[in-house]
């Protein structure tokens, strides 16, 4: 048999069927077919693809000259052969937390067959995907309700939005690997360092809630920025010690007040003490931005 410089062309259905018979059962198809699926080199069979069918291979090889087992000839009693190298992708699909490992011995139908899953293990694997996502998801826009902003813990809330059992990841393995989709950090993850990171950003002692923004750009800007961190921001000692100095005026010039002017009308900053700090802050880096004016507009505490 000679190589075709062609290629399947509207015969491609035909030949990708024969070639899954051939994968289940190579006894299936005839003689001739099986002999052109063995003669290919292992890096030109057609590959396998997730849906369950057949890609065309990556080179060129010899078809069957004959009509057996097969009706498409173009003429002149000759198969076309397929020539898509550089659109082929030469390894299968698996599912999230698997390799991905490429046909190397195409000729063996026991590896091959191995590194192809299963249609009832992808569509498992799939549904547990989305399920994550949906998790990530309520964490984004139901995890402020149950954040621990209690210090006496009197009326906890069970945060039943967010437990396992509601999106049927209850038996799953926390080893088991999954994408992360759109959280920050690395692609891939556990699902218990997947709940972590989530806890630790939406359902610890801060409270976000974000989502009601209407602009995409500011939720994702918002989203990006606290998952990356978990929420946390690492302070030098200096910047701690700032912090606390002015927690400390702030607290002091309050009591001045109290003691010295007793019964003036006044907007007391009780409660409100962190908001010194943070405008410290705010405004040393606006500075150092090149701001050269700020308006403070305020509405009763803290004036």
């Amino acid at each position: 048999m000679s190589h075709l410089d062609v290629d399947f062309g509207f015969n491609q259905a035909l030949v990708e069927e024969l070639f899954l018979q051939y994968c289940d059962n190579p006894a299936s198809v005839s003689e001739e077919w099986r002999s052109f699926f063995e003669s290919l080199p292992a890096d030109a069979l057609p590959s396998l693809t997730s849906a369950g069918g057949v890609r065309a291979p990556a080179a060129r090889g010899a078809a069957p000259t004959n009509g057996s087992n097969g009706n498409g000839t173009n003429g002149n009693g000759k198969y076309l052969v397929p020539a898509y190298a550089d659109e082929v992708s030469t390894s299968a699909f698996l599912p999230p937390g698997e390799e991905q490992e490429p046909f190397v011995d195409r000729r063996s139908l026991e590896r091959r067959m191995e590194s192809f899953p299963r249609s009832e293990d992808f569509l498992t694997a799939t549904t547990l995907q989305g399920r994550v996502s949906a998790l990530v998801n309520a964490f984004r826009v139901r995890g402020h309700l149950f954040a621990d902003v209690d210090p006496l813990n009197l009326n906890p809330i069970p945060p039943d939005d967010l437990l396992l059992e509601r999106y049927g990841l209850s038996n799953v393995t926390p080893e088991t690997l999954f994408s992360t989709g759109d959280m920050e950090g690395p692609a891939v993850a556990t699902l218990a360092e997947i709940i972590r990171r989530l806890k630790e950003t939406y359902h610890r002692t801060i409270g976000v809630e974000f989502t009601f923004i209407e602009e995409r750009e500011q939720r994702t800007w918002l989203q990006r920025r606290m998952e990356s961190t978990c929420n946390r921001i690492d302070l030098t000692a200096e910047a701690q010690l700032r912090i606390l100095s002015k927690l400390t005026d702030a607290e002091i010039f309050e009591q001045f007040l109290h003691t010295n002017y007793v019964g003036a009308k006044r907007f007391s900053l009780e409660g409100a003490e962190s908001l010194i700090p943070l405008m410290d802050l705010m405004v040393d880096r606006l500075s150092e931005l090149g701001t050269e004016e700020i308006v403070i507009g305020m509405a009763h505490r803290g004036r």
